[in-house]
């Protein structure tokens, strides 16, 4: 903050100094020009400083920015060269200042057109080059319309050269205010919005100034220098009161549709210029015009094609991401309904499709078998093996269960603990009890040593529950009766299957149906 205080101070220092310069000497005019010409080049300076601490493609606005300031400042220094060796009976320079002065507005408006992007592309760095190098000839044309012998150059007359001026500002001003209500990103924003200051207060000065001075001959070295210097001071106070570190979000803000409109078409306004200058130079200079006119629609039209191939491509990439990003949704969504133990559905899968298999089996009046299993004396088998041993014993279990489950729709989880469920649409009680049996011999097949219990190898008791009429009873109910089946398995010794159904009696004990199975 204390260095950019420094440059505002020697900025008003050197804007007092030229005043008191006016004031106190007879003839000012050259250290009126010289001053003048440190207004602008320590604007420059400041502007290039701030490129030095953008983001992006900010830096080089700012430094796009600083060119223009530069080109002014040499075409001021020709300024100052002339009036001081013109007296001596020297040449001027060959190159007057106002090819200077109108160069001015070049960078300018390839900031005002640029589309506001995350990356460069190359082939559009490669045309803004070429298009700016194509605009700088152009100006060439215009400011020096015809040759005259070897030498000689006839210049564009003063009141022409102003109109030019006066047009080339309203553009800049007219692209940068559009720029900046187009909601660009924020430190865009900034840049903008320091432009549109310098630009609504440099344009109004230097058209009235450049009326008069073709109207009243204007000599230098008077207090209208100052008001020639007022806009750049301006500039170089505005620039510096920026903060100092640029603002670390560059997402682009949501935009209006006018917004959108402004942004995406902004490329239009270089491109107008060069055709405004290729008929203005056609005129005279009927093939660089007509060349002038015919770049300027071609590179419009490639730049446009390279910026849509650019979209597509991101387009593309966007919706392999999307897709990416879904695959990898379903996974996570599958993951979360399977057991991580035993790699069989969790109790979340099988509540959901005990409910979509119950509303199926309701509306189409088709059979619904439960089953819960449940191995014998699990604790038993932990305390004596370890629970490493009763996790294999668990991972064995449900494989051997989801060998027994066949059927399109049938599904085998687990339910909790040592408890597993399975689902069985479209089957009766007594097809529900032969895939029970198959699962409990499937179980003792395995012939898992379980030395603490009575069968000395691991069982499984399961309970059915099954029902054709589903209108009879609940989800939940079909749910208790398995488990009351269950529980009767057990009290008849385990390694067993128990059978329920929705009849009076079991509707009956459906309220005690939370009754504790017996211990494992």
């Amino acid at each position: 903050m204390l260095e950019g205080r420094k440059y505002i101070a020697i900025a008003l220092g050197v804007f007092g100094l030229h005043a008191l310069a006016i004031t106190l000497l007879r003839s000012p005019v050259a250290i009126s020009d010289v001053l003048l010409d440190a207004s602008v080049g320590l604007s420059c300076l400041v502007c290039y400083r701030r490129s030095m601490l953008s983001l992006g493609s900010t830096r080089w606005r700012w430094r796009l920015v600083a060119a223009a300031l530069f080109c002014w400042c040499i075409g001021q220094t020709i300024i100052t060269y002339d009036e001081s060796l013109v007296p001596l009976q020297q040449s001027p320079t060959a190159i007057p200042a106002d090819f200077y002065f109108f160069l001015f507005g070049i960078p300018l408006l390839l900031i005002v057109s640029s589309v506001s992007q995350r990356r460069r592309i190359p082939g559009i760095v490669w045309i803004d080059g070429l298009q700016a190098s194509l605009a700088i000839y152009l100006v060439h044309l215009q400011i020096f319309p015809g040759r005259t012998g070897e030498s000689h150059i006839d210049a564009i007359s003063a009141l022409r050269m102003t109109y030019a001026y006066n047009a080339e500002n309203l553009t800049l001003v007219f692209g940068a205010t559009l720029r900046l209500l187009a909601k660009p990103r924020r430190e865009e924003a900034r840049l903008y919005c320091v432009l549109c200051v310098f630009l609504w207060v440099y344009a109004p000065v230097a058209g009235w100034l450049n009326h008069v001075s073709v109207a009243d001959n204007l000599p230098s070295g008077t207090y209208w220098d100052l008001l020639w210097a007022a806009p750049f001071v301006l500039l170089t106070i505005l620039v510096e009161h920026l903060p100092r570190r640029a603002a670390e979000s560059q997402s682009l803000p949501d935009q209006t549709w006018a917004g959108l409109l402004v942004t995406n078409a902004s490329p239009v306004f270089f491109t107008m210029g060069l055709l405004v200058m290729g008929v203005y130079v056609g005129r005279e200079h009927f093939v660089f015009g007509t060349a002038a006119i015919a770049f300027a629609l071609v590179s419009y039209g490639f730049r446009t094609s390279l910026l849509q191939t650019d979209s597509m491509r991101t387009e593309r990439k966007l919706l392999e991401s999307e897709a990416a990003l879904v695959q990898a949704n379903a996974q996570l969504e599958e993951l979360s309904f399977v057991d991580r133990l035993t790699g069989v559905a969790n109790r979340r899968r099988f509540e959901g499709v005990l409910n979509v298999e119950w509303n199926r089996a309701r509306r189409l009046r088709l059979p619904l078998s439960l089953l819960v299993i449940d191995i014998d004396h699990f604790k038993l088998l932990n305390d004596r093996y370890g629970h490493l041993r009763g996790d294999a014993c668990l991972i064995n279990t449900a494989r051997a269960l989801s060998g027994c489950v066949r059927r399109s729709g049938e599904l085998l989880a687990r339910y909790g603990g040592e408890e597993f469920v399975a689902v069985l649409p479209g089957l009766d009680l007594a097809q529900a009890h032969v895939v029970a049996e198959r699962m409990r011999q499937a179980i003792e097949a395995l012939s898992l040593a379980n030395e603490d219990a009575p069968a000395s190898r691991m069982t499984v008791s399961i309970g059915i529950a099954s029902t054709k009429s589903a209108g009879v009873l609940e989800e939940s109910d079909l749910f208790a009766l398995a488990d009351r089946a269950l529980y009767e398995a057990k009290s008849q010794g385990r390694n067993r299957v128990a059978a329920g159904g929705p009849s009076a009696e079991a509707a009956e004990l459906l309220p005690e149906s939370d009754t504790l199975a017996p211990e494992n």
